[in-house]
């Protein structure tokens, strides 16, 4: 089954998107992005240095990571914070 461009656009457009606020990052925090597309999903507390840790929020204003909370047991009330690269 063939999309059509105009279905195409708005995902090309969005990438694009995200690609350009790539482009302006410091060091510490195209190290953090990096991570974190490599991985996938991670708790933020899981992070290996304390400075990617403070990048996050900075990822998150520019629009290039998503915060979230999910359960990680079912015996558990309590909800932890993940992190996951936009796409």
């Amino acid at each position: 089954m063939m999309i059509g461009k105009t279905q195409m656009m708005p995902n090309l457009k969005k990438t694009r998107a995200v690609e350009k606020r790539a482009r302006d990052l410091t060091e510490i925090e195209r190290k953090t992005y990096e991570f974190i597309k490599e991985a996938g999903e991670i708790q933020t507390k899981n992070m290996p240095d304390s400075r990617m840790v403070g990048a996050i929020s900075n990822l998150k204003n520019k629009g290039l990571v998503e915060i979230y909370k999910k359960y990680t047991s079912i015996y558990r009330r309590r909800k932890k914070k993940f992190v996951k690269a936009k796409t």
